[in-house]
C-alpha cells in the first residue's frame, strides 16, 4: 500500500492535506439519522496506534491527540 501511495502522491505528504470528504458527519447527514455517540477509550487508542503506525509517523499524526470522539 504505501508504495502505491507514493507512486501517486510521492514521498513526501502534501502541504495541503487531505480533504475530508468521508466523514462520520458526512455519512450520518446522508443517512438522515442522529448522530450516536462514540466512546474510545484509552486501550482502544493504543490498539489503533500500534495497527497504523506506519501511518502516524507518515502521515505525522500524534497518537496523543484528543479528537472529537
Amino acid at each position: 500500500m504505501t508504495g502505491w501511495l507514493n507512486e501517486i502522491a510521492g514521498d513526501e505528504p502534501s502541504k495541503d492535506g487531505i480533504e475530508n470528504a468521508n466523514s462520520r458527519e458526512t455519512r450520518i447527514a446522508e443517512m438522515q439519522s442522529s448522530e450516536a455517540p462514540v466512546l474510545v477509550t484509552a486501550t482502544d487508542r493504543e490498539i489503533i496506534a500500534q495497527i497504523f503506525a506506519e501511518d502516524f509517523s507518515r502521515f505525522g499524526y500524534d497518537v496523543d491527540a484528543e479528537t472529537q470522539y
